[in-house]
């Protein structure tokens, strides 16, 4: 899959090298992609939020999650084997957001805002994000704009 500036996601055939499905939703500048354990792909944008794909379905948008309390856009995610997924924002901002297929629901479609999906702030950095990675001992590594320095966050186990 491949975001674009168009604000669309493509997924692609690779062995085709033909675009395969073209999904449409954002608003802004489409700036990361992660794949869920359950095949759903996460895409996040410069509108501030994050969106879930059935990639392996009808290509429908399933899912709206907005970290709550950021100033800026979305520009790193990573999804935690557990389903879970983090996400990156402009102004340094790392999140931790329930995906599950019950909590998407709620939102797609849905008017309200999913803030509320948000389920943890894992903390603030100096500039903005530019990668995250799920480490194999469950911590995140982000790395930021203004420096290169590498945080490590604490991920709270899932909720029950």
């Amino acid at each position: 899959a491949s975001g674009s500036e168009d604000t669309s996601v493509r997924v692609w055939d690779v062995g085709a090298r033909a675009c395969v499905c073209t999904l449409a939703g954002h608003t802004g500048q489409v700036e990361s992609l992660a794949v869920l354990a359950d095949g759903r792909l996460a895409s996040g944008s410069r509108d501030g939020t994050v969106r879930l794909w059935d990639v392996l379905g009808a290509g429908a948008c399933v899912g709206v999650l907005s970290p709550s309390g950021h100033t800026r856009y979305v520009t790193a995610l990573a999804a935690l084997p557990d389903g879970r997924l983090a996400a990156g924002t402009e102004d340094g901002g790392i999140w931790l957001c329930d995906t599950s297929p019950a909590a998407a629901a709620t939102t797609a479609g849905s008017s309200r805002a999913a803030g509320a999906l948000s389920i943890a702030a894992l903390g603030c950095a100096v500039g903005g994000v530019k990668g995250l990675v799920v480490l194999p001992d469950g911590r995140i590594a982000s790395a930021h704009s203004v420096n290169t320095a590498v945080y490590l966050w604490e991920a709270p186990p899932p909720a029950a």
